[in-house]
């Protein structure tokens, strides 16, 4: 028994990583196609060593409303062109649209993350998205 290890990264060395030690991959940054192909080969490299894909755990970040530029910045350095596609989602349907294609891929946990200053603004935005994303997702 041990505290699940999710080892993050998007390069070959990374991957190699998640499978050899870990028991989850999270990457940091990833076009939709990098993401789908980092999951295929993972799990293919899983059932190639004995190990059961469906144990292996796929979580990955969402930024969601307005850019916070804090955490833009800190991305910056890991991503180029896929920015643009991963920019953070502002309506209900598009964070509904983002999340359903990443569990889609296979991606079964996910963090949100917003923009706020104020406490009271970080509650408002939890319920907005409470209220219009989450019943798509009830089951």
């Amino acid at each position: 028994p041990h505290v699940p290890l999710w080892l993050g990264g998007g390069g070959a060395r990374s991957l190699a990583r998640a499978v050899e030690l870990g028991d989850g991959w999270i990457p940091m940054v990833g076009s939709a196609d990098e993401l789908r192909r980092g999951v295929a080969w993972i799990r293919e490299q899983l059932a190639a060593r004995g190990r059961d894909p469906a144990s292996f755990d796929f979580s990955f970040g969402v930024s969601v409303g307005e850019p916070d530029p804090q955490r833009e910045r800190a991305r910056s350095h890991a991503a180029g062109k896929e920015l643009d596609e991963q920019r953070p989602p502002s309506s209900p349907a598009e964070i509904i649209e983002r999340i359903g294609r990443l569990a889609e891929i296979g991606f079964g946990n996910l963090s949100l993350s917003f923009a706020w200053r104020t406490e009271s603004d970080f509650r408002k935005q939890l319920d907005a998205l409470a209220k219009t994303v989450l019943p798509a997702f009830s089951r």
